[in-house]
């Protein structure tokens, strides 16, 4: 975690592994006359529909002809989808692309989806629960810790509290304060 920024690609927590495809959006209004789609990025990153040549809109593979960003939106240019009237069909569809798709991460930066459902072990605790998930919170993301016995409680993902994952164990490390957990 360098300079601040967060170790987490988000938006990938939406992930249907029988499908292997990734939610990164949805469609949320058309622009234009040409059948042009307006996409609320779930990613971290929305350049990423920039790069992308196919998404799924629902279930439905399309090949991506043009693709732009305006504010926090992205736009897409669809095979298929040829004026406003087949545009409007879409809206409200969910935006998937393909797993394998994935760009690489640097070291200590990981997706999202990848840490769901992992343990976590404090250093002093040990386990103390799974990671149910991962919530933006404005400046900074939250883990999101179910316990044992059901109940969750919250970690701010920040280096202070997020020393890493062990990958040979596949268990997110963190280290604790009094008050954050309560026996």
């Amino acid at each position: 975690m360098k300079d601040g920024h967060s170790p987490f690609r988000k938006g990938c927590a939406r992930t249907y592994r029988f499908m292997e495809k990734i939610n990164i959006g949805k469609v949320v209004n058309v622009t234009g006359l040409k059948g042009e789609l307006r996409i609320f990025p779930y990613t971290q990153s929305p350049d990423r529909f920039l790069v992308l040549r196919t998404v799924y809109l629902g279930e439905e593979p399309k090949e991506i002809l043009g693709a732009r960003l305006k504010g926090s939106l992205a736009i897409l240019k669809v095979r298929g989808v040829e004026d406003r009237s087949a545009a409007e069909t879409y809206k409200g569809r969910e935006v998937y692309m393909d797993a394998g798709e994935l760009e690489a991460l640097p070291e200590g930066t990981y997706y999202v989806r990848d840490l769901i459902g992992l343990p976590v072990e404090d250093n002093t605790r040990g386990r103390v629960g799974v990671l149910a998930d991962v919530r933006d919170s404005g400046p900074q993301s939250l883990f999101v810790i179910r316990r044992d016995d059901g109940r969750e409680f919250l970690v701010p993902a920040v280096e202070a509290f997020f020393t890493g994952v062990d990958q040979d164990r596949k268990v997110v490390l963190v280290e604790l304060i009094e008050g954050m957990y309560e026996d």
